[in-house]
């Protein structure tokens, strides 16, 4: 099976065997992100509300069978395991999401594990998407990026407070200048920031 990896920190891309590709419609990149962090099979009535909230059930669905139908030709028809009832996205050893290894990162305790995490945070969860027309995508799109963004600042707290500890001065000048960028306004970090060039000399 092809490798497919989603990335959403960040504007969304899609990548099928490391290549790029296009998704031309706006609610299958949704529908396929709103999958990949779900990590769980949904009914098609929900998702079908979810994103033509303003369509009757029939005028739904066909929309969502449409959306599918995209998706399937851009990452493969392997990928979407759907029925008549229910999709999931297909877990497989190929498939790889950065908001959910990202946060799977951001559990461990060890410092290289924490720069791997903060490494994949390329930027706020789906920046610069939206979808006008589905307010309660636009809900939950809004909710990841608030979650992501503050586990990315609590991240960069624990990872600089294990630099310092370890006395390493080089990154953890590298990982306050990102947590002062990211927050400006916590002291924290620009305490840490100005300790570690201070020890640099």
């Amino acid at each position: 099976m092809a490798t497919l990896r989603i990335q959403l920190l960040g504007a969304p891309q899609i990548y099928v065997n490391g290549d790029g590709v296009a998704i031309e419609r706006r609610k299958s990149v949704a529908i396929l992100a709103y999958l990949a962090v779900s990590g769980r099979v949904l009914s098609r009535d929900s998702l079908a509300a979810l994103f033509w909230p303003d369509s009757d059930q029939a005028h739904a669905r066909m929309g969502l069978r449409r959306a599918l139908s995209s998706l399937n030709q851009s990452i493969g028809h392997d990928r979407i395991d759907a029925n008549q009832d229910t999709i999931a996205l297909v877990e497989s050893a190929g498939l790889s999401v950065d908001v959910v290894e990202f946060r799977k990162l951001c559990t461990q305790s060890n410092t290289a594990t924490l720069e791997q995490a903060i490494s994949l945070y390329a930027g706020d969860f789906m920046a610069g998407f939206s979808l006008t027309d589905c307010p309660d995508f636009d809900l939950w799109q809004s909710q990841q990026s608030e979650e992501v963004r503050v586990l990315h600042l609590r991240t960069l707290h624990r990872l600089a407070s294990l630099q310092q500890a370890a006395g390493d001065q080089a990154r953890l000048v590298e990982t306050a200048r990102r947590w002062a960028e990211h927050d400006p306004l916590d002291e924290r970090a620009h305490a840490h920031l100005i300790s570690a060039l201070a020890a640099l000399g």
